[in-house]
């Protein structure tokens, strides 16, 4: 009996993309100066799409780029991205500072939750920010 109230407890806490989280819908890429960038692009319904991009090694300005399909929403406050087995968490912030890539102000974003999967689509970018970026001028 306990089990089943857990059980209806944690599905009552995991919910669909609805009415209420709509401002999350988007797409949220990270800002590096290494060869490869990701945007994680939330959907309607729940879902979600990852696209990676990596610069070619020979030098040319053609991106080569990667897709995987995904499923998204929102648990004990907290975003969660599932595709291909895996899960990745995400705390949402409606000011994520710029200051990671040397530029004033801040915007909306997502930060990923420990523990986080070596294999994951996104480790090791850190904060994902919502686009378009609207960095302040310097004064």
């Amino acid at each position: 009996m306990l089990l089943l109230l857990s059980a209806i407890l944690t599905a009552s806490e995991e919910k669909k993309v609805g009415d209420e989280r709509k401002d999350l819908v988007g797409v949220y890429g990270s800002v590096t100066e290494s060869d490869c960038n990701v945007d994680l692009e939330l959907l309607s319904e729940g879902k979600a799409k990852i696209t990676q991009s990596c610069r070619l090694e020979d030098g040319s300005h053609r991106d080569v780029r990667e897709v995987i399909r995904a499923v998204w929403f929102v648990t004990k406050g907290k975003v969660k991205v599932a595709y291909s087995g895996m899960e990745d968490l995400f705390e949402y912030h409606e000011s994520l500072s710029y200051e990671d890539f040397g530029e004033a102000g801040s915007g909306p974003g997502l930060t990923q939750v420990p523990p986080i999967h070596k294999d994951s689509w996104l480790h090791g970018y850190g904060h994902l920010w919502k686009r378009p970026l609207r960095p302040r001028a310097p004064a």
